[in-house]
């Protein structure tokens, strides 16, 4: 390999241009909604404090008025199981749209396009002055303008996500005012750097390199699967409308080789050479050919959002074994998450053996068993419950009530009295009882040790 080779690829920066059409209004009203709820839940209060808020000092997360805490693992593990295999149902049907109207990394781009595109001003103009030797007094301004409100929205997107685990109401006036502490100061740090280096300097390379999904999104598609396409049998073969006009080329197709679909693609992909993996199904294309379409009064279906199917003249199928089976296992996951969910114990607790003094025989020929109870109240209310022991022959000494507020964790000591069986280890229960409807909310299993006799 000679030393002017390399197996690396220099990266050919793109300029998406700007521009407006149906599906790109459909782009922002969801970006918006979806981001502006991003931005406002962590300023939600629900009983003094925030509706979703990571509380990773009490270890509990609080999602809508409920608690969750590190035993309730599994429901964060179902959560994003079902949330991947929605994915993968709605690729099946509809293809990438995730990626092209809902992904941050595509809206945060955008975001930071839009920005660009105001300031130092359109994809043809930035391409000019990116080709100069030296910028101008008035560019090198631009140019500055244009990191300095980049970095504010970093710092307000990094800001925002550290809001999730660090109340809002406490973090942005510590901010504004420097007097806060180093750990949250770091996070925010963090996230404002990779926000800034995904959608300033990345872009499409996370979805092209970085991404996973891009890699087995054709493992979800098939002929029947809606998506970006361009229609050669319309379009091909290619000419100019000059070309076409002046009769150098027979049987010119529809596609008059602006190249505009190119031009506003922001992966940089031509979609006349087919379906391809850097293709996130933004639509971009389609509202660039549809007004180009327009403006030389010829049909706007030359690139569309369809199905190889139809492409080739045979009916769609929506409902195919595909989509049956996806949907029977995605609403059979739903079912258990939520029976698991609603059904899920308020209280959670553990008896755990002491391990400094194991038992203790007393005048009396009792023994004592020594236990420390860890009990959580998992509700949104305050609760009490009282400890009962349900092993015939074995009594507490006292039987304590123990009143929690919402979402608060205690230790109680517990002592277990017996008297004197033949030595060795025997099980016992616990019951954690409700005082409100007398209900048993949990039972305890554990083990109870015999001294020998001597």
């Amino acid at each position: 390999m000679s030393k002017k080779e390399s197996l690396y690829q220099s990266r050919k920066k793109i300029y998406p241009k700007l521009i407006s059409g149906f599906y790109q209004r459909w782009r922002r009203i969801f970006g918006i909604a979806v981001y502006g709820l991003f931005f406002l839940v962590p300023w939600i209060n629900l009983d003094d404090r925030p509706i979703v808020y990571f509380d990773l000092v009490q270890r509990q997360f609080h999602l809508l008025g409920l608690n969750f805490w590190p035993q309730d693992f599994m429901f964060l593990a179902w959560f994003l199981i079902i949330a991947a295999y929605s994915l993968f149902t709605f690729t099946n049907i509809a293809g990438r749209l995730w990626c092209g109207f809902l992904c941050p990394q595509t809206i945060w781009t955008l975001a930071f396009v839009w920005v660009e595109d105001k300031i130092e001003g359109n994809s043809y103009h930035r391409k000019k002055i990116d080709q100069q030797d030296k910028l101008t007094a008035n560019q090198r301004a631009k140019r500055v303008a244009k990191y300095v409100v980049w970095l504010l929205m970093a710092l307000l997107t990094g800001a925002t996500f550290v809001s999730y685990f660090y109340p809002a109401r406490e973090l942005y006036p510590a901010l504004l005012s420097g007097d806060i502490t180093l750990t949250p100061l770091v996070w925010v740090g963090i996230f404002t750097y990779l926000t800034f280096i995904d959608a300033a300097v990345l872009r499409e390379q996370v979805c092209i390199y970085m991404c996973p999904y891009a890699r087995f999104q054709s493992v979800m598609y098939d002929e029947n699967t809606l998506a970006v396409a361009y229609n050669p049998d319309i379009g091909e073969p290619r000419a100019s409308l000059k070309a076409q006009k002046s009769g150098k080329v027979e049987n010119a197709g529809g596609c008059i080789d602006c190249s505009l679909c190119v031009q506003v693609c922001p992966t940089g992909i031509d979609i006349r050479d087919g379906m391809q993996i850097d293709c996130i199904n933004c639509g971009l294309c389609v509202d660039a050919c549809a007004d180009v379409m327009e403006s030389v009064d010829r049909p706007k279906n030359l690139i569309t959002f369809n199905t190889l199917n139809r492409l080739n003249g045979k009916e769609t199928h929506l409902i195919r074994p595909r989509t049956v089976g996806y949907s029977i296992v995605l609403f059979a996951m739903l079912t258990l998450f939520t029976t698991m969910l609603f059904n899920r114990v308020a209280v959670e607790a553990s008896v755990i053996r002491e391990r400094d003094r194991i038992y203790r025989v007393n005048a009396q020929h009792e023994v004592s068993n020594y236990y420390l109870l860890k009990i959580a109240n998992k509700s949104q209310e305050d609760q009490s419950y009282t400890v009962k022991m349900e092993t015939e022959g074995f009594k507490l000494a006292k039987s304590p009530v123990v009143t929690l507020k919402k979402g608060q964790m205690v230790e109680r000591p517990l002592t277990v009295l017996s008297p004197q069986k033949a030595p060795g280890s025997y099980p016992v229960t616990f019951e954690i009882i409700s005082t409100k409807d007398q209900s048993i909310l949990k039972t305890i299993e554990s083990r109870y040790i015999f001294p020998s006799q001597r």
